[in-house]
């Protein structure tokens, strides 16, 4: 009996095509508009924590007590072997990064400014934050643009890159993927091997006692640096200690957070400790986990396995309250927005029932007066109801995913005042999305509750009916 209800519900549907388009069109723009809209906001997050936890900091972070409050070599991590078993005993780190970390003033020439130091493990860091990928390899910088002029290159082409302010790659691929967004795949096809050619800049990534540094693509803008150039650190060691040292650029590397990128230096770790006369200590590690989602659990469990007050645990949310704050602030403000469409979509599925409910009343009145029980009625309308839903939500879905996908590998590249203001607030001047399965279920149950709440109306109309009134009309 069921099987034939359904088969009188999908034949109903089709009988007035047009408000059965109408109706399945408003739930699949619903349906595509929030997987959109929730996939750049969920984007803009992952790019935000990635830029902090896999450049920076990590999901979690080890190091002596005190430390983090008061941001001094006073409270140095002194390593040994136990140590170092003790947290890679627990199930969930997957990494273990040391770091050494201060502040220093950094010159060339006639050029200073404050930096951050990091003293890295170069083969732990780069499997933490895949470094070695960050190091650039050509850039256009005056004197390139000289000549590829004089090799027959457009000045206006240059001038689109210019505006574009994507100037450097770290690849032959990335070059390829930047410029053919900028100039076009005809001119970059065109042009490709020319520009590598005359960008061509030699970087290297460090070694294990690596005499040299790693610098930040906007901290060598400002200091007027390049590969090969020397720098001098200044600053304060181990105990007050004076310390200075002079450094080789061995490479300069793009860092996605572009606060971070114009600060930061990058010293192998012995010649960290050794500039600081910090031999054998850390200010912290940090940890990578297998599985993020078990951030807390891991986090007490480190805790238990130290067993010791001289060490301080703290996961990434705990270090980086503003951000976790701007996310949440932000997050809430994306929830507002898609529930007032919800509304929307509620009241125009609403709508469309409602003119259906009407149109049919005569319908419905005649099918009682055949003997149809009421409630089986109310079954038919609501599987019809339904049908029209999974038809709406499916295509949404269907439409979505090429769209968000592209997105998801081609990110929108922000340009002029707009991305001036994102690399303000730390960000890097990209619209990400992301490709998450679970807000696809989310956002898809979300409309298909407004839905079920709209059946409402016409089911209490079946149930209600007045048979004789409803033949008269």
């Amino acid at each position: 009996m069921k099987n034939t209800y359904s088969k009188l519900a999908w034949r109903n549907i089709w009988r007035n095509k047009r408000r059965t388009l109408i109706t399945a069109s408003s739930i699949l723009f619903a349906v595509l508009f929030a997987l959109v809209m929730r996939s750049y906001q969920l984007g803009i997050y992952k790019s935000m924590t990635d830029s902090v936890v896999k450049t920076y900091m990590g999901f979690i972070q080890v190091h002596a007590k005190d430390y983090w409050d008061e941001k001094t070599l006073d409270y140095l991590l002194e390593t040994n072997e136990d140590f170092i078993n003790k947290v890679s005993s627990v199930n969930n780190v997957s990494l273990i990064a040391p770091h050494f970390e201060s502040i220093a003033l950094v010159s060339a020439g006639l050029q200073t400014k404050v930096a951050v130091v990091m003293g890295i493990d170069p083969e732990k860091e780069n499997r933490m934050s895949k470094l070695s990928e960050k190091i650039i390899h050509y850039k256009l910088d005056q004197d390139a643009e000289k000549q590829l002029t004089v090799s027959g290159f457009s000045e206006e082409l240059i001038v689109k890159i210019n505006e574009s302010r994507k100037k450097s790659y770290t690849s032959k691929e990335d070059a390829e993927k930047k410029l053919t967004n900028i100039i076009g795949k005809e001119n970059t096809k065109k042009y490709l091997d020319l520009i590598l050619k005359r960008t061509k800049i030699e970087g290297d990534y460090l070694s294990k006692n690596d005499a040299g540094v790693l610098i930040g693509e906007r901290l060598s803008g400002f200091l007027k640096l390049s590969v090969g150039d020397t720098l001098v650190l200044m600053g304060q060691g181990y105990h007050g200690a004076s310390v200075a040292g002079k450094y080789p650029i061995r490479g300069i590397v793009r860092i996605p957070n572009p606060e971070l990128d114009n600060l930061i230096i990058y010293l192998s770790l012995n010649e960290c400790q050794k500039l600081y006369s910090a031999e054998n200590m850390l200010t912290s590690i940090s940890l990578n986990l297998k599985d993020p989602t078990e951030m807390e659990n891991t986090q007490a469990e480190i805790i238990s396995a130290l067993h010791s007050d001289k060490y301080e645990v703290m996961t990434w949310k705990e270090m980086n309250k503003i951000l976790v704050q701007q996310i949440e602030s932000d997050n809430y403000s994306g929830l507002i927005m898609l529930w007032i469409l919800y509304i929307i979509v509620g009241f125009g599925v609403f709508g469309t029932v409602l003119m259906m409910t009407t149109e049919r009343k005569k319908e419905f009145g005649v099918m009682v007066a055949l003997g149809l029980q009421k409630y089986n009625l109310g079954f038919i309308v609501f599987i019809e109801l339904l049908i029209l839903s999974f038809i709406g939500i499916l295509a949404g879905i269907i439409i979505s995913l090429p769209i968000i996908r592209y997105f998801v590998v081609n990110p929108i590249e922000l340009t002029g005042s707009m991305a001036d203001m994102m690399e303000s607030f730390g960000i890097e001047p990209t619209l990400p999305f992301a490709w998450q399965f679970d807000y696809f279920l989310a956002q898809s149950s979300s409309v298909l509750i407004i839905i079920l709440i709209a059946i409402l109306f016409p089911l209490a109309k079946v149930f209600t009916i007045n048979t004789m009134k409803s033949l008269r009309g």
